[in-house]
């Protein structure tokens, strides 16, 4: 992992620049790419990207690359606006990888296309595969890409509940219709919430090997304190309204646990035996490494329990997304 520091020009105010990326480095010349962000406004900034080939400048009997923005040698420049730059890593995005796998035939959609796709036009998909299958394409790539899209619409919807502090309802809907934000192991969730009559769960969800497990979400404002704002001999502690989550939760699956043996709960919700409880609780956006000391210390206490932030959940979607497109990448 690298931190990357953007820069101010010396010479110009209104430009921040990276450090750039050298190409290829020859005896005598180097060529490099290099990313700006101009401010064109008050409110707006755009990038900008360099590509050029540059003489060295001779120390003694050393070529040393020159390390300033602007290069007195320039054997030749271009340079690129943010209209250009957005089209060439669109271009780079939709080809590089079919072309370096020696494809001869490929279908080319950017995240725009399949959000239309899956979005506001559902109806063309079926032309989407028609052509695939016309054209003797692989059918799991586009099953892919159109996943990929519709994944990246359902993260968009996680931010906006969040941000409205969405009702549980809302909350419950969501999960039961992208329950693969949970992961591998879980591949279904069970229209059924109750373990009986006074305990109704936020989620009972059905994993790998046919055995249930029970997912519960507190709302953002209801789990704006994950720790006590008073530590225990130093030491953080989760909070009381935290701590009545986990002991909510603890029971369920005490409850649960106890139908075990009991038909009518099976066929409804599933195989019983030692279910696991996920709780999802507040936010870690702005943890530093003590918090997260915590965290992992109170993870490490609780039994057949885990507890997960919303940034967490987010987070871990977002990767899990980005592996299943470098995963696309890699197939075509």
């Amino acid at each position: 992992m690298n931190l990357t520091e953007v820069k101010q020009s010396k010479s110009n105010d209104n430009i921040e620049y990276i450090q750039p990326i050298v190409l290829e480095n020859k005896k005598t010349v180097y060529s490099q790419a290099h990313l700006f962000r101009i401010q064109k406004g008050e409110d707006s900034k755009e990038l900008s990207l360099k590509i050029g080939r540059y003489k060295k400048v001779r120390l003694g009997d050393t070529w040393l690359n020159w390390d300033e923005i602007e290069t007195p040698n320039p054997k030749s420049e271009l340079t690129l606006d943010n209209a250009e730059l957005e089209e060439l890593v669109k271009y780079i995005n939709q080809h590089y990888y079919p072309l370096k796998k020696d494809e001869n035939k490929y279908i080319s959609l950017d995240d725009v296309d399949m959000s239309e796709l899956v979005k506001d036009k559902p109806e063309n998909i079926s032309k989407l595969i028609e052509i695939a299958i016309s054209e003797e394409l692989d059918l799991s790539d586009v099953n892919k890409l159109i996943e990929i899209a519709d994944r990246k619409k359902a993260l968009e919807e996680f931010k906006q509940l969040y941000k409205d502090n969405a009702t549980e309802n809302l909350w419950q809907k969501w999960f039961q219709k992208n329950n693969w934000v949970f992961g591998s192991d879980f591949i279904s969730v069970s229209p059924d919430r109750r373990i009986d009559v006074e305990h109704i769960t936020d989620f009972i969800v059905k994993n790998l090997d046919g055995f249930v497990d029970v997912i519960e979400i507190k709302r953002p404002q209801e789990s704006t304190s994950f720790f006590d704002s008073n530590k225990d001999h130093g030491n953080l502690v989760p909070s009381q309204s935290l701590t009545k989550a986990i002991t909510q939760l603890v029971n369920y699956l005490s409850q649960l646990e106890k139908r075990a043996n009991d038909i009518d709960t099976t066929e409804r919700v599933g195989k019983i035996l030692k279910p696991r409880g996920i709780l999802i609780y507040g936010n870690s956006k702005n943890w530093g490494a003590e918090e997260y000391s915590a965290f992992r210390l109170l993870n490490d206490s609780l039994t057949n329990v885990s507890v997960l932030t919303y940034n967490m959940v987010l987070n871990r979607a977002i990767k899990m997304n980005e592996y299943l497109s470098a995963e696309t990448k890699e197939d075509n």
